[in-house]
């Protein structure tokens, strides 16, 4: 950021974020490769959304176009370190709050105890009710035969969304998985550019896409991946 990015867009108008977006890609990172310069760029946008607000007096929500007022939030609670009686507690605590959608890890034991992922799944679930929103998420911890199982075992639960469950994001296998499950699949977090996220949603890899304006390249692509959702459904 301080020794690229900012020479480069250094005098640009700010609210020109297509422009200084548009012109920082192709100056520093030609080959649309993602990682450190998403990540980058992502900071960088976010601090000219930033600037908008405050020019034009609005919060960025409303910039955005205002879609949807209040967005309905998660709360990732469930940590490996937890025993099932400690996430039992927390996930009962965040609804006592007011939380109505928790999201837990999965993949405990190093993928290979399914049986341990499960009885932790029926713990918070008992503990929560079945009004709660419950999601799981396996940071791609999975093979896809292990995901399956997984999915066999978690289909009582009423999961809301499986994210990340397989290898890599690998658009072959979470494609596959979703034909053998009735959960449904998202996966995005951690993926850089509208190209990465369009090779999931092409290749019917997933539900639902949830990119992260931290590391996808701000609000300024990650509007365009939402967008790039809505065509597909």
């Amino acid at each position: 950021i301080n020794e690229e990015i900012g020479p480069l867009i250094e005098g640009m108008n700010p609210l020109d974020n297509e422009r200084i977006y548009k012109r920082s890609q192709l100056e520093i990172n030609p080959r649309y490769q993602t990682g450190a310069w998403s990540s980058a760029m992502s900071a960088v946008d976010i601090a000219l959304w930033d600037i908008a607000g405050k020019h034009y007096d609005e919060p960025v929500w409303r910039l955005l176009g205002g879609a949807q007022n209040p967005v309905g939030a998660y709360v990732t609670f469930g940590l490996k370190n937890f025993t099932r009686e400690q996430l039992a507690e927390v996930a009962a605590d965040f609804v006592s709050q007011g939380e109505t959608r928790l999201k837990m890890k999965v993949g405990v034991n190093d993928a290979s105890d399914l049986a341990e992922d499960e009885a932790r799944v029926a713990a918070v679930r008992d503990a929560v009710g079945d009004d709660v929103e419950l999601m799981v998420d396996a940071n791609h911890e999975f093979s896809l035969n292990q995901a399956v199982r997984l999915c066999d075992r978690l289909e009582p639960y009423d999961i809301a969304w499986f994210e990340e469950p397989v290898y890599q994001n690998d658009a072959d296998l979470l494609s596959k998985l979703r034909t053998r499950t009735s959960i449904p699949i998202s996966a995005g977090q951690n993926e850089g550019t509208r190209y990465r996220h369009r090779e999931l949603i092409e290749n019917g890899a997933v539900d639902l896409v949830n990119p992260n304006v931290v590391y996808g390249g701000g609000y300024t692509e990650s509007r365009k991946i939402a967008h790039l959702a809505q065509a597909y459904n």
